[in-house]
């Protein structure tokens, strides 16, 4: 090792009478060291440095450079660089293979010194859950499309372009007033008003308004007054509510629908109706197959299912029966004529309380029990049996 040092301090002393010329130009003098260099000064300063390499540099295996001109000046490391304080580059860089940066870095200039191709105006970069890219897209944040003044917009069927809602607004006065074209479902609680006063649209449907206060129009704010049903003040109103049962709060009262003096507990009436008007329904469901029972404002009614009277049934207008059997367990008194079919040669079976009449055609009053035929040969008029044995007859020869 002695040796080597000797050798490269004697090639210095060698080279010194040389200097001029070096730092004016190549003079095809080259040093060379088989094991490794050590520099070992410790006071350099910028006009005069321990180590000063003016000319092209390559560490590790020589070869031409692929992206910069073999310069003075230029350095190329043909390896890793590894760099264990801060790095400070002065001029624009290139990187034509992927960088990594694993902790923070600062832009001092701003946004508009950081330039990514590919993107376009009016693109965003976002971030790709799966793959931790980045990737430019449309703005959706932003607004596009048209619309309509007042009205709230919303995302169109492509989830790109805006449209006007059912949801509006209008200056009525001093006020502000909003408008909503639509049905409106909520799945949780509304309120009205603020503070201690809040009325509640429950989410299950209820209303509840802050005590004092209801729906009735004009002055009628009053308990006693009041037109609906009270679940704050039990038994004030006329109404009152026990669990889930609504009932008036005097058992005495009647009730009327579209009628100013009730003549029932429950009357239900409405003014000039037409025909087809329904008058009142009571049914198993929305949809008019689900009616049970209904009154038409033509005097008509339609009874779905069972009929039970336990006492007296009057029908002034007549008694239709369709889609099911009529059965009566007790007894049944006709006082008018009573004919089994629609036709005219049906089977009439009884006329006033005197006269039968069996088989159509004009009634026979002269007879208690009348028997029409046909004239046709052997076709029977009556038949009379003895338990299951035919035992007489009556028929055309």
């Amino acid at each position: 090792m002695k040796a080597k040092q000797m050798i490269i301090a004697l090639m210095a002393v060698f080279l010194l009478p040389l200097a001029g010329s070096v730092y004016a130009a190549d003079n095809n003098t080259e040093f060379g060291i088989e094991d490794d260099l050590t520099v070992l000064g410790t006071e350099g300063t910028a006009t005069d440095p321990d180590v000063e390499i003016r000319g092209y540099a390559v560490f590790g295996t020589v070869e031409a450079p692929q992206n910069i001109p073999a310069a003075p000046g230029n350095i190329f490391a043909n390896g890793y660089v590894e760099i264990s304080s801060g790095l400070y580059v002065n001029a624009s860089s290139t990187f034509t293979a992927g960088i990594y940066i694993n902790d923070v870095s600062s832009f001092t200039a701003g946004p508009s010194s950081i330039y990514i191709s590919g993107g376009a105006d009016g693109k965003i970069l976002k971030y790709d859950g799966a793959t931790g890219a980045l990737y430019w897209d449309d703005d959706k944040g932003g607004v596009s499309g048209g619309g309509t003044v007042d009205y709230l917009p919303i995302w169109g069927p492509d989830g790109a372009t805006l449209k006007d809602s059912k949801i509006s607004q209008a200056e009525v006065g001093t006020d502000t007033h909003v408008y909503v074209n639509a049905d409106i479902h909520l799945s949780s609680s509304v309120y009205f008003g603020s503070g201690a006063n809040i009325s509640t649209f429950t989410e299950n449907g209820g209303l509840r308004f802050y005590q004092g206060y209801d729906m009735s129009s004009g002055d009628d704010y009053d308990a006693a007054t009041k037109k609906y049903v009270d679940d704050n003040i039990s038994g004030a109103g006329p109404w009152q509510r026990i669990g889930a049962e609504v009932i008036l709060d005097n058992i005495g009262d009647e009730v009327g629908v579209g009628i100013a003096a009730p003549l029932a507990k429950l009357h239900v009436s409405s003014n000039n109706p037409n025909a087809g008007d329904f008058i009142f329904v009571v049914s198993s469901g929305p949809l008019a197959a689900n009616n049970i029972f209904t009154v038409k404002g033509d005097m008509s009614s339609n009874l779905l299912g069972t009929l039970t009277i336990a006492e007296l049934l009057t029908a002034q207008n007549g008694l239709s029966v369709t889609g099911g059997d009529a059965a009566i367990t007790n007894n049944l008194t006709v006082n008018g004529n009573t004919t089994l079919g629609d036709a005219a040669d049906d089977w009439i079976v009884a006329k006033s309380s005197v006269t039968i009449d069996i088989a159509g055609g004009a009634v026979d009053d002269t007879s208690a029990l009348t028997v029409k035929g046909t004239d046709s040969s052997g076709e029977y008029a009556a038949k009379f049996y003895s338990g299951a044995d035919l035992a007489a007859w009556i028929r055309k020869k």
